[in-house]
């Protein structure tokens, strides 16, 4: 898939999902900037960053179906929320 054809999925995601406060979106040109700890080898590419543990983004393949992508953010956004409770 095409950067932009991602970058539309990722856009109706982030409106589907909208009003999450646990959830946040970003989109980040690594071909203009860089950061060490940010290694993208191949574009598009799909990172999910789970707020138990920023340090270890899962990589989407960006290939999937925005159906697929949606189910993946619903079920690790409900898995960290039922975290986040277990904290207290």
């Amino acid at each position: 898939m095409t950067c932009d054809a991602v970058s539309k999925q990722v856009e109706k995601l982030a409106k589907h999902f909208r009003g999450l406060e646990s959830l946040s979106f970003a989109r980040i040109d690594a071909s203009a900037n860089e950061h060490p700890k940010l290694q993208v080898t191949d574009y598009p590419t799909l990172l999910f960053y789970p707020a138990v543990d920023k340090s270890n983004p899962i990589a989407l393949p960006t290939k999937s179906s925005l159906k697929d992508l949606g189910a993946f953010t619903k079920k690790n956004v409900k898995a960290e929320e039922h975290a986040n409770k277990d904290e207290l």
